[in-house]
């Protein structure tokens, strides 16, 4: 784990953070996320291989690991783990593959929770913890994020995720029910609220220039709006033959500033 130097971590916990939290496949997020990627302001890396839950995991071994404060100092595996010091560390990292650029205020990633990390075993998804909280300690490495949540009605998601995957990536899962879905996307957005962080729900159903300009607003971005929605990976498809460019210059109008008046 990179430990940033305190300059990195002050810069990182400063930083106005964005994440777009997919409750699984084909719920809307990459439309999501390349229309804010044509804000001048935003930048957001991708989807980056559950690299939320794979940075929960990491901070719950660490704390595992380095954690024997019971032990006197001086005998083996004795270490007291310092929390604040591993959020430091993992907002560090995370920015460092999320660098700053000129003109960018707003910058963060995409993250889809898959159904293994959405569900205890045996709870059917209810209620459940995603991967053990990792997305509060998300939260909590990243003092000034905000979350997205993008989701879609079960029914026609299930129905896509069939026609796209016809299973799920991984083997190891099994074909999700409506009823878990919609119980899946109920657990993470009572998960995204838990870190006291500002969420924005983002159905598929309620895609919109409307919504999608109110977004702007909840971003603080001001003097600009979307004037046409551009989907991405529609109709069962990964192919994309709408370059960046012209997603751009055929959906954004305006000149986009940002409001720092207004409290992120």
């Amino acid at each position: 784990m990179m430990a940033g130097s305190s300059s990195t971590a002050a810069s990182c916990a400063g930083a106005n953070w964005l994440f777009v939290i997919s409750s699984g496949g084909r719920t809307g997020s990459t439309t999501l996320y390349s229309m804010l990627n044509t804000v001048p302001l935003i930048h957001l890396s991708g989807e980056n291989d559950h690299l939320v839950y794979k940075l929960h995991k990491l901070h719950k071994d660490s704390l595992a690991a380095f954690g024997h404060a019971d032990r006197g100092e001086g005998q083996s595996w004795y270490n007291q783990a310092d929390p604040i010091g591993l959020h430091n560390a993992l907002c560090a990292w995370v920015a460092s593959l999320v660098p700053p650029r000129p003109g960018v205020v707003i910058r963060g990633f995409k993250e889809v929770i898959q159904l293994s990390h959405a569900s205890r075993r045996g709870t059917g998804g209810g209620t459940a913890s995603v991967g053990g909280h990792f997305v509060r300690a998300l939260g909590d490495a990243f003092p000034r994020a905000r979350f997205i949540h993008s989701f879609r009605s079960p029914d026609p998601q299930l129905r896509s995720q069939r026609a796209t995957f016809g299973f799920l990536p991984s083997a190891k899962m099994a074909l999700p029910s409506a009823e878990l879905l919609e119980n899946r996307t109920r657990a993470v957005g009572q998960l995204l609220r838990e870190t006291g962080r500002p969420v924005f729900d983002f159905s598929l159903e309620d895609f919109s220039t409307q919504r999608f300009n109110k977004l702007l607003s909840w971003l603080n971005v001001r003097g600009c709006h979307f004037t046409r929605v551009m989907h991405q990976n529609a109709n069962y498809s990964f192919s994309n033959k709408t370059t960046f460019a012209d997603t751009r210059s055929s959906s954004l109008a305006g000149a986009c500033v940002f409001d720092a008046s207004t409290p992120w």
